[in-house]
């Protein structure tokens, strides 16, 4: 298992060194925040260009980073549900509550109010962890709050995540054009919550919540290298290098043959 490069907050020049040293060697790198300030948008992004342009991928920084920022910024805000819900008295698990609750606290959602809530979110350790993971064929972000997404909670999260266009809406970036599988997804584990996958684009979205684990994840994956392009170049290089091989047996068999029909005619 490959060490996680931790980010750590205090130093930014630490930190730089810690995010260099870990694209340099292709280590997963983790960051926790309770909510975006300006330092850590810095980091995702710094991370994000670093890595795309590593592997040539540098057209995509911008609507990867967009992506990125909408589940974290999600993520944040359904911390931030719970916190309200608690100081409401309300039961975030009944559907009937959940909605009396939404109702009340919609605006106080707003990104621009997040700072707000530092303390309660410190107090009730509720954190957004994202975490990179990379290699020359695919970038992976996941994206980690430490409870389940609630089945009521999902369908909504889901019409207003998902399919709201990003037009004027930095908190709604991602629109999905193509739904691969809605839904819980037969023959899943008992304790899935939901198990689902989208695609934008040259994006997969993909999300899970557990009991097991009380976890809920939002991953984005990015394919980094054209697998068809990429096993064409090697059949080539391969069957290249085999032909040489059978070439250079084909031609020491062929001597050998040739020397031993000499011998009998002498």
């Amino acid at each position: 298992m490959s060490a996680v490069a931790k980010v750590v907050k205090k130093n930014k020049d630490v930190n730089t060194d810690v995010i260099l040293g870990a694209v340099k060697s292709n280590k997963p790198i983790t960051i926790k925040t309770y909510y975006l300030t300006e330092s850590t948008e810095e980091h995702l992004r710094n991370i994000i260009e670093l890595v795309l342009k590593k592997f040539g991928k540098s057209d995509s920084v911008e609507t990867c980073y967009n992506s990125v920022r909408g589940l974290v910024v999600n993520a944040t805000r359904a911390n931030i549900k719970r916190v309200l819900f608690k100081e409401m008295g309300l039961d975030i698990t009944n559907p009937t509550e959940y909605l009396i609750g939404m109702e009340k606290i919609e605006k106080q959602l707003n990104e621009s109010n997040f700072f707000k809530f530092k303390n309660e979110l410190t107090k009730q350790k509720l954190t957004v962890e994202t975490t990179f993971k990379f290699s020359p064929d695919m970038f992976s972000v996941k994206v980690k709050n430490n409870f389940i997404l609630l089945p009521h909670e999902y369908q909504l999260h889901t019409k207003a995540d998902f399919e709201k266009s990003s037009a004027g809406n930095l908190d709604s970036s991602i629109r999905v054009r193509e739904v691969i599988s809605n839904g819980q997804i037969a023959h899943t584990p008992s304790k899935v919550v939901s198990l689902n996958q989208y695609k934008m684009d040259q994006q997969i979205f993909s999300h899970v919540s557990n009991e097991d684990t009380n976890e809920t994840i939002f991953k984005l994956d990015i394919l980094l290298k054209d697998k068809n392009t990429f096993n064409t170049e090697n059949f080539g290089q391969e069957m290249g290098a085999l032909f040489a091989s059978y070439k250079a047996k084909f031609d020491q068999a062929f001597k050998e043959n040739l020397g031993s029909g000499l011998d009998e005619k002498n």
